[in-house]
C-alpha cells in the first residue's frame, strides 16, 4: 500500500472496489478471509474490517457468519409507483 496521506483502510477499500467493478470478482464470488487479506496486503485485521464494513454498508459485499464474505448480487429496483 502506498499513498501515505490516504488512510490504509480507504486504500484497501478502493483496491477491493476495483476488483468488484472490473468483474475480477463477480457477484457471488467468495472473498479471501480477513486473515488472508491481512497477509496479502500487509495490513492489520482492524484495517481489513474497516474496509469490509464500508463495502458491506454500500451493498457491494454480503457477509455470512460461518460461511464467509461474498460479492453482492445486484439489487433490482422496482418502480411500482409509476
Amino acid at each position: 500500500m502506498t499513498a501515505r496521506s490516504t488512510p490504509l483502510y480507504q486504500q484497501l477499500r478502493q483496491l477491493l472496489v476495483n476488483k468488484i467493478e472490473s468483474n475480477e470478482w463477480e457477484p457471488g464470488h467468495k472473498l479471501p478471509t480477513e486473515m488472508e487479506l491481512c497477509d496479502e496486503f500487509r495490513v492489520s485485521r482492524h484495517t481489513v474490517r474497516q474496509a469490509l464494513e464500508f463495502l458491506q454498508s454500500q451493498g457491494l459485499i454480503e457477509r455470512f457468519q460461518g460461511r464467509g464474505t461474498f460479492v453482492g448480487r445486484p439489487k433490482l429496483a422496482n418502480d411500482l409507483m409509476m
